[in-house]
């Protein structure tokens, strides 16, 4: 449910220890002297929870004041009516309601008292005509309040009129009456105005005009809450004076600034809310490594959260957005957005718009001139100098979550910066804001879930699910390459983003077999069509391989016996052997079988004993003739060598190096595999030849170069030769 900004209305609601400050103030406020009227402030910020404060302090004047005190609360903002009108007629009233307990009218005068106002009342009722800049009829004022004397329309009113006319007094003889019957019949007002804030300035000083009005008179005391900055502003336009602050200086005797929350307080809230939601939406709480990142970004953006209203409106954007979004987000990341969006608007459209460019220059289909880079350096600098919080001002801070972003400071900051294929395909796994998958969903609000009907993915599942119908599915899932999608580029791309465990899950084990026969067979073929439309794709920045781990996990949790001999089967059969490298190395790096880091164990696709039998057999596979043949068809190499060095022996690759490299022409040919594309904000996209990553592969490195330019330094060479001696220059 959405979470309300309706202020504190009891103890048991409050969460940032106004109960104790609203018990002391009205202890305070109670126990004034009485002589003169007591103006008090209470100032804060719009949204701090003044109102929050004032309702508990309310609350604790109830019950807390003696019978002769009476309490009248008055919203201008809400009435819409004058403000004298709205106190000096309850006053009446109480004063009419007083005179009648003690001298009970007789005869005539009780045949006539629900028409008839005690001259006291109507003494109160002159002074608030002479105080108000319009004068009403009598019969309008207390139509309106009082609840005791129930006029009739029409007669009193000129009745009402004639009286007040031959009766006027001087405002300062009123005044002095007034006060007097205030003494003699013991009574007491506290008078709460609340969101003076929000009034027009002509409204607001007529609150003050009205202050005032009744600063002589005894056994007043006026609470007003307002935001102190607005208020001065507003006193200095509707008055035309300089100095506002002044001003209220003279009206307002005791003034009380609502302590800030404390910011841990504003964080710890955000968090336990935030992961309150999280679980309810996916029935199960947020793993370790979620919660450590929601920690991560509560503590540094959400530092400058300042008042609980701006928690609500986090959290609210959260209710509203993250329920549709689950499947296509990281959860924190989105919460950092939403902690971005309601402290520091400014930072979450530049972040919006450089993302935007970012995916442009990354796709390799644009550039950014020397002047809209420094547009964009120069707008972020400016969005962080507005952030107090040391840790979020941090441009190296900012650049754990948002991409391309390097510098410690102003003079170093770099924007647009290339970042590495395992970076790339590590956030679009983990649907991150970097991920050039993902990162749409974040700000679009409106995952792209109405464009396939939920039929279509129904009659696909079904598909699949089916043996015979394994040439129709592929040939389905082919097609939607060339064609064009919305938001997520190809119809493909959009199948592979709606394929979510959510999903997956509704389905059952023949259905999802289907599905990954079809990746095992045909994602060598989605590679190449793909590379055709676009030189500079790259495979890894697809969801494929985290789709088959969906579907795989499915399988497993049905029937992992039946889902491990499909596994031994594929990787021994599949058409697609160089996808299969990739994802196969995938799984042995879960469990440092490449000599590497083990990330999480616990997060592995399959146990240890399984994943090193896979292994060994898809060694033998890419071992064998026949599939070695194939390799220098493929237009990159480099990371199935890496794959085949991890999964066989690195002498194993070397020894196939040397004899593909026994010609001139067999050394070009691998070489001109062996480049890596390259993404930069100041030239575009370009390949290169990585020595540190290609030199491990050979003997000799150094004698490869040297052979490598006597080779090319001829005038007649071929496009792929030219375009490989651009490579090897371009090694930066």
């Amino acid at each position: 449910m959405i979470y309300s900004t309706k202020p504190v209305e009891d103890v048991p609601e409050d969460r940032y220890g106004f109960g104790n400050i609203a018990e002391n103030i009205s202890r305070s406020i109670l126990t004034l002297p009485q002589e003169a009227s007591n103006v008090v402030g209470i100032e804060g910020a719009w949204g701090s929870g003044k109102t929050s404060l004032l309702n508990l302090i309310l609350r604790n004047l109830a019950l807390n004041k003696d019978a002769h005190t009476h309490v009248l609360h008055i919203s201008p903002w809400l009435s819409g009516g004058s403000p004298v009108e709205a106190l000096f007629l309850p006053v009446a009233t109480v004063i009419q309601q007083e005179m009648e307990k003690r001298y009970p009218p007789k005869g005539f005068k009780k045949l006539w008292r629900k028409y008839l106002l005690s001259p006291e009342a109507q003494k109160v009722i002159e002074y608030a005509q002479d105080t108000s800049s319009r004068v009403l009829p009598l019969v309008q004022y207390i139509g309106q309040f009082s609840s005791i004397i129930n006029w009739i329309a029409g007669g009193i009113k000129v009745f009402s009129d004639s009286r007040l006319a031959v009766d006027q007094k001087t405002t300062t003889k009123l005044r002095a009456e007034i006060a007097g019957q205030l003494v003699n019949l013991d009574l007491k007002f506290i008078v709460v105005m609340d969101d003076l804030d929000r009034l027009e300035p002509s409204q607001v000083a007529e609150v003050f005009r009205l202050v005032r009005a009744v600063a002589d008179l005894p056994r007043f005391t006026h609470i007003l809450c307002y935001d102190r900055q607005i208020i001065t502003h507003a006193v200095e336009h509707a008055l035309n004076i300089e100095d506002g602050s002044r001003y209220l200086q003279k009206i307002i005797q005791l003034s009380f600034k609502l302590p800030r929350p404390e910011a841990f307080d504003l964080r710890n809230e955000f968090r336990q809310r935030a992961e309150a939601l999280y679980q309810q939406i996916n029935n199960q709480p947020p793993d370790s490594g979620m919660v450590r990142d929601l920690v991560a970004v509560t503590d540094t953006y959400g530092a400058a959260l300042s008042t609980p209203r701006e928690i609500h409106q986090a959290i609210n954007s959260l209710i509203f957005i993250y329920p549709g979004m689950r499947d296509f987000v990281y959860f924190p990341d989105l919460c950092l957005l939403q902690l971005i969006r309601v402290t520091n608007p400014a930072l979450y459209d530049w972040t919006e718009h450089y993302l935007t460019e970012r995916s442009v220059i990354e796709a390799g289909q644009g550039m950014l001139s020397d002047g809209e880079k420094a547009d964009f350096r120069e707008g972020l600098i400016r969005c962080m100098k507005t952030f107090r919080a040391s840790n979020a001002d941090s441009f190296l801070t900012l650049a754990d979550w948002i991409p391309g972003i390097s510098g410690h400071n102003d003079e170093y900051l770099n924007l647009f910066e290339p970042v590495s294929e395992d970076f790339r395909h590590i956030q679009t796994t983990g649907k991150r804001l970097s991920s050039l998958t993902h990162w749409r969903y974040y700000f679009a609000f409106s995952s792209p879930q109405n464009v396939l009907p939920p039929e279509f993915f129904r009659q696909l599942f079904e598909q699949a699910g089916v043996s015979e119908k394994q040439q129709q599915l592929s040939e389905l899932l082919l097609s939607k390459i060339n064609s064009v999608g919305s938001l997520s580029g190809t119809w493909f791309e959009h199948i592979l983003s709606r394929l979510t465990p959510g999903l997956i899950r509704e389905r059952n084990f023949e259905e999802c077999a289907g599905l990954v026969h079809f990746f095992f067979d045909h994602t060598d073929e989605v590679s190449t069509r793909f590379s055709i439309r676009n030189p500079w794709f790259s495979l890894r920045e697809m969801a494929i391989n985290e789709v088959v781990r969906h579907l795989l996990k499915h399988m497993q949790d049905i029937d992992e016996t039946r889902t491990i001999t499909l596994m031994e089967k594929l990787i021994v059969t599949g058409a697609s052997p160089f996808w299969i490298a990739d994802f196969m190395r995938d799984l042995i790096w879960e469990h440092g079988l490449a000599q590497n880091t083990v990330p999480s164990p616990s997060d592995a696709l399959f146990s240890r004993d399984i994943t090193e039998r896979l292994r060994d057999r898809f060694a033998e596979r890419m071992n064998q003739p026949e599939l070695q043949q194939q390799l220098l068809l493929r237009k990159s190499l480099l990371g199935y060598l890496y794959a085949w060095r991890d999964m066989s022996s690195g002498e194993t690759v070397k020894q196939w190096v040397r004899e593909v490299t026994t010609t001139d022409e067999g050394l070009v040919n691998l070489l001109i595999r062996l480049q890596t594309s390259v993404f930069s904000s100041h030239r575009g996209a370009y390949r290169r030849i990585a020595r540190d990553q290609v030199s491990p592969f050979f003997d000799d490195w150094p004698a490869v170069e040297e052979k490598l330019k006597v080779m090319l330094s001829g005038n007649e060479l071929t496009p792929e030769q030219e375009a490989l001696k651009t490579a090897l220059e371009n090694d930066d």
